[in-house]
């Protein structure tokens, strides 16, 4: 590993590790042992520039943030992408270095911390926009560089940024 910034857990004693300095999703056992790696450094489908977050979702899904291509990725439980959300921009979709990904597996929502952007962006499973909130600013509902997003049972939404500050919605 080498600068991992993201962690995820699944049910079969599994981790992902987003292993950002090696641009690379590393899979360990939760004793820590290797298993194998998903994804090379690169620009192109099923590679990684500077990956930050993984969550996990329904259907064994591991949805990953790549910052540095400014899109969010989806594997299959055997590690083949089956899917590419967004691209660099600041339209509905799109993303400027996305650097948190939460998923809510009761309502099968995925929610990125778009960082560059200021804001948060909802989809569903399979990457339809459902909404997108928030701006530059220090207000209730505004956000600085959003990096850190977790959803709890209750669907409550919780955001880290760079205002030092945690935001529940």
């Amino acid at each position: 590993l080498r600068s991992p910034q993201g962690l995820a857990a699944s049910i079969n004693d599994r981790l992902f590790v987003a292993d950002t300095g090696n641009s690379r999703l590393q899979i360990l056992t939760h004793a820590l042992q290797p298993v194998t790696q998903w994804g090379t450094p690169g620009t192109g489908s099923g590679e990684l520039l500077f990956p930050a977050a993984v969550a996990r979702g329904l259907l064994g899904l591991t949805y990953v943030a790549d910052v540095g291509n400014h899109r969010i990725l989806v594997f299959d439980t055997a590690g083949r992408v089956t899917s590419v959300w967004g691209a660099q921009g600041s339209n509905p979709g799109e993303f400027l270095s996305p650097a948190g990904i939460a998923v809510d597996k009761r309502l099968s929502h995925v929610y990125v911390a778009d960082t560059g952007n200021h804001r948060i962006q909802v989809f569903n499973a399979f990457g339809i926009l459902l909404a997108t909130w928030g701006s530059y600013g220090c207000e209730p509902g505004e956000f600085n560089a959003p990096a850190g997003i977790a959803v709890d049972s209750s669907s409550n939404i919780y955001v880290v940024d760079a205002n030092n500050r945690v935001q529940v919605f």
